[in-house]
């Protein structure tokens, strides 16, 4: 059963700011064991403004106003469309994903894929410098195998050889990088990530004025279908990264969101479609989320998890996504 957690006007939603990103030639990075550089010079006068990709001088960008048909009160929908529409604008959050160059291929050329950060998907917009990823691997039938290429334009290019007819997986990570957020920008970190309501509690006990300080890890993983999309096992198998989505066994239109391999319950999940409008889920008791009712096409799955310090020092901040065509 589908569960709708939150509605978010896009007018209304802050974007994320000074988040842990790759460092990015000729980009400055966010706060790094320095709560002051998240901080706008002068917010009286300037717009607020993001170093979630890297670019602290880059304007926030407020998701364009939608206008909703009348006829989309007027008669019954179903759940998730009505989480789309509600829920989300344009997304302007900047997200680390794999992106293939095609979804479905017949296997006789090299596959391949961009490492990138991007606030509009599918859209590639920051190419992901090599030395900062690690547990990039490829897993389905045949025997696969994943490489750097080099950079393209707007991402790290990835090429994948050796697969056979079936689901390919591919994965990679973004190296943990500590960050310290200053007061002014918790909130909008937590109004951003959606965590469990206990660990945004512990953030909120904080001793003020906060800083924030937290261990960022984040993974993406992509599908691509090999000339015959029916050995879907890579996808129902994980990978070993603490915070991954998987595909649920016999069931094309269900997820299984696992964290240390656990199914993680009544968890906040973000699914973003191929216009970048992103909606507001939350697993069920079993970790599962449906999304039978989604719109079809490119998508990407989101979810984050928080955990605080057992005493005193970094809460533990995993990201992770997921890139698959339905």
């Amino acid at each position: 059963m589908l569960r709708i957690t939150a509605w978010v006007w896009p007018s209304s939603r802050p974007s994320r700011a000074c988040m842990a990103a790759p460092h990015l030639p000729g980009h400055a990075t966010a706060t790094m064991r320095s709560a002051s550089s998240c901080r706008p010079a002068n917010t009286s006068q300037a717009p607020r403004r993001s170093a979630r990709a890297g670019d602290p001088s880059a304007p926030i960008r407020a998701p364009p106003s939608t206008t909703w048909e009348r006829s989309l009160f007027e008669r019954p929908h179903r759940l998730i469309l009505l989480a789309l529409a509600m829920g989300a604008g344009t997304a302007s959050a900047h997200d680390f994903l794999l992106l293939p160059s095609a979804f479905r291929v017949d296997g006789t050329q090299p596959i391949t894929l961009q490492a990138t950060v991007a606030s509009s998907f599918p859209t590639p917009e920051i190419v992901v410098p090599a030395d900062r990823t690690e547990r990039l691997a490829a897993f389905g039938p045949g025997q696969p195998q994943l490489r750097i290429t080099g950079p393209v334009d707007k991402g790290l290019q990835l090429e994948v050889r050796g697969a056979q007819a079936g689901i390919l997986v591919a994965t990679a990570a973004i190296k943990p990088r500590d960050v310290d957020y200053a007061e002014d920008r918790i909130p909008l970190i937590l109004g951003e990530y959606r965590v469990a309501p206990a660990a945004a509690a512990a953030v909120e006990a904080l001793p003020r004025p906060r800083t924030w300080q937290v261990v960022s890890r984040r993974f993406a993983k992509a599908t691509v279908c090999v000339a015959d999309c029916r050995d879907r096992s890579a996808a129902e198998r994980p990978t070993g990264v603490a915070l991954e989505f998987v595909a649920a066994a016999g069931v094309s239109a269900t997820y299984i969101l696992l964290a240390d391999g656990l199914p993680l319950v009544n968890h906040p999940v973000d699914l973003v479609d191929r216009q970048g409008h992103r909606a507001h889920l939350a697993t069920d008791e079993k970790g599962k989320v449906d999304l039978g009712e989604a719109p079809r096409g490119p998508s990407m799955l989101f979810a984050a998890r928080l955990q605080p310090p057992a005493g005193s020092g970094r809460f533990l901040l995993d990201l992770s996504t997921f890139v698959l065509d339905r």
